[in-house]
Order: C-alpha cells, then structure tokens, then sequence
C-alpha cells in the first residue's frame, strides 16, 4: 500500500519522516536554483552541470536546516517532559509531533524560541564556512547562499502570527499574561490568518505586475496553508478546553460490535465490515480487549488468503494506540482522533473489560455543538 510518509530514521528516540510533497519540493528548490539563482550573475560561470549539483546540494542543505530546527524544538520539548513522537518534513518546512498538548507558557516559551535559535546558528555557520572556504568560488556562492536563505526564513518565521514561530512566541507571552490560553491562541491565529491573506494578496498583485505565474501560486499555496493551520491550531485549542470539562463516558455508545482472535478474514469482511459499514473494530477474548483490527490490515492480505487467515494475525494489540477510560477526560479522545488512524475507538474499564465505544463522528459533531457554545 502507498504511504504518505517515508521513515528516514531515528536519533534519540524521535522518528524522522519525509511527506511525498518533500519530494516534489525538493525538485522545484533545485530547478528553481539550477535555472534561475545559479544561471546568472556570479555564478553565471557555473557550467550546467555545476549549476544543477549546486542546486541539488543547495536544496538538501536546506531541507538539512529545517530538520536541525525541529529537532532543537523537539530535544527542549523533550527535556521538559514532552514526548516527541515524530518529525515529518513536507512541503512547508517541518512539524514536530507531540504525544500531548504544552501545558505552561515558559515550555511553550522555550520550546519555540529554540528553532529560531538554531536558525541563527546555522547563518553564522554557512557565514563562517563561506569565509573559510573563501579561495573556492564555488562554496563561497553555495554557503552565502544558504546563509541568505535562513536568513529570509528566520524573518518571515518570526512574524508574530500563528502557527509560525513568531505567533507561537506571542502566544506564550499572552498566554502568561492572562492565563488564558484559548485567548492567546486566538489572537495569534487571527495575525496569523491576516499575515496569509497578506501573501496572497502580495501574489496576486505581483502576479499582475510581473506575470510571475509561478510565484504566485507559491504565494497562494503558502497563504492558504498558514490560513488553514491557524484555524485549525485554535480549533484544537478551543475543543480540549471545552472536552477537558467532560468525560468519555458522557459520550460513549455501549451498542459495541466486537470480535474475536478466531474470526477468519473472509468472515470479518462479509459479516462485520460490509454489514455494519465501520472501518474498525475492537477485538476481545472473554469480554477483556486484546486490540484491534482495521479495514487497512485487512487489505494489506491477499484477498485469496482470508479465509486461512485469523484476526489474530494482524491484530494491533498495542491498546495505547486507540484506547481510552471511561473516566478518562474526552481531551484523552481528542489526542487520539487527532493521530487520524482509527474511525472508532473502544472504552474500557479498570479491569480491561471492553464497555463501549466512542465514534470519530459522534465525538466530532459533540465538540463541534459544544465549541459552538463556549465560543
């Protein structure tokens, strides 16, 4: 099955990952260079092939910088007790995956303020290097041009406007202010919002001045991104205010379907998945869940194999995965439906013992009314 995501590797517990549209940046980085920055001017001199290598190197350089940018928000992060689960690289920059939500302003504060630490660092180290290696006409435009780069990411990412670095900052000093994090959420996001109809309307503009096509949709891209990430970054800061004055048994469906380890395949997709329309079921053995089993684990086995394969084969029996306590407050639920991989999730007792279920849909259309209230 095709993946979204690519796993690089790991270094000190956090997984690193690769979005497919990295790929396809990491291509328009190097032809922007290769036929624009490095085809003129100084580096004029280049021959088409140094042109292209300088381009490649200057894009994986690049893309090299966000991921030591992220990895010094995740290392703060982690020194203060925040869990880092993944890294992902995309078409943007980078995201830093929590397992849960910063709880205070000063670890926000400090989290934050470690990338654009580490930008800095990086301009004084390419500055460095392009005067170290100042007899190489080649390294010098390569490492000023790097220097340049994170120059220009540094300022735009420190515009107080969420969810960039710089709004992530104002939110923390306005949070610590008033102690109101939903408040300073939603000033940030509304700069944030403001800066993104900003560049597009920049695009726009230049796209009617120069004919700059492609600029423009890169404005436009950037704009719409930062637009939906700040409505969405105070929308999950407004739903785990209000679900955290709930608990899961406020909302949970006690009407569970639920299966065995011995169910063969053939069985599962005729009589479970196709009658009840769910992508997901928990399974038990005895009343007691041992784990559960998805639609996408089903479809990863050769159709002609089902019906000799059991539910026990590809069982997930890792229950912090998609498992939650009746008692637990519903913020436990919105972390869960936030990691986007399971349409149902199954509520347990102390004992183990499978009580219910709570549906994405259900959980969703509940906070969506409740927000609406509070908001």
């Amino acid at each position: 099955m095709f993946k979204r995501s690519l796993r690089l590797f790991e270094l000190w517990g956090i997984a690193v990952e690769i979005h497919i549209s990295w790929i396809i940046v990491l291509l328009l980085v190097t032809w922007s260079f290769a036929t624009g920055v490095y085809s003129s001017g100084d580096a004029g001199t280049f021959s088409d092939a140094q042109s292209w290598i300088m381009s490649l190197l200057t894009a994986l350089l690049l893309f090299l910088s966000i991921l030591l940018h992220e990895f010094s928000h995740s290392v703060v992060a982690v020194r203060n007790g925040l869990p880092i689960e993944k890294i992902t690289l995309f078409m943007f920059g980078g995201v830093a995956q929590m397992r849960r939500e910063v709880e205070t302003p000063v670890v926000e504060l400090k989290m934050t303020a470690a990338g654009p630490a580490m930008t800095l660092v990086l301009i004084g180290v390419f500055y460095l290097l392009g005067l170290l290696f100042s007899s190489f006409g080649t390294l010098v435009v390569l490492f000023n041009s790097l220097a340049i780069i994170n120059g220009i990411i540094f300022i735009f990412n420190m515009v107080p406007g969420f969810p960039l670095d710089g709004g992530r900052i104002l939110r923390a000093i306005i949070w610590s202010r008033t102690g109101n994090i939903l408040k300073a959420t939603r000033i940030a996001s509304r700069i944030g919002k403001g800066f993104a109809f900003v560049l597009m309307g920049i695009g726009i503009l230049n796209f009617f001045i120069s004919r700059d096509f492609v600029g423009c949709i890169w404005m436009l891209m950037i704009g719409a991104f930062l637009m939906q990430a700040a409505d969405r970054s105070y929308k999950n800061i407004l739903y785990r205010e209000v679900m955290e004055k709930i608990q899961v048994s406020e909302i949970i469906k006690s009407d569970v379907v639920a299966v065995g380890l011995s169910v063969d395949l053939l069985t599962l997709v005729e009589d479970f998945f196709k009658r009840y329309n769910y992508l997901s079921f928990p399974v038990v053995k005895d009343e007691v869940l041992v784990g559960i089993v998805t639609l996408d684990d089903v479809n990863k086995i050769d159709n002609g194999r089902w019906p000799e394969t059991k539910v026990s084969d590809l069982v997930n029996r890792n229950l912090a995965d998609f498992t939650v306590r009746g008692f637990n407050p519903a913020g436990r639920l919105l972390h869960l439906v936030n990691t986007g991989k399971y349409d149902s999730f199954p509520v347990v007792d102390n004992y183990g013992s499978l009580i219910g279920v709570v549906a994405r849909s259900d959980f969703e259309e509940a906070v969506r009314v409740m927000a609406s209230a509070k908001n």
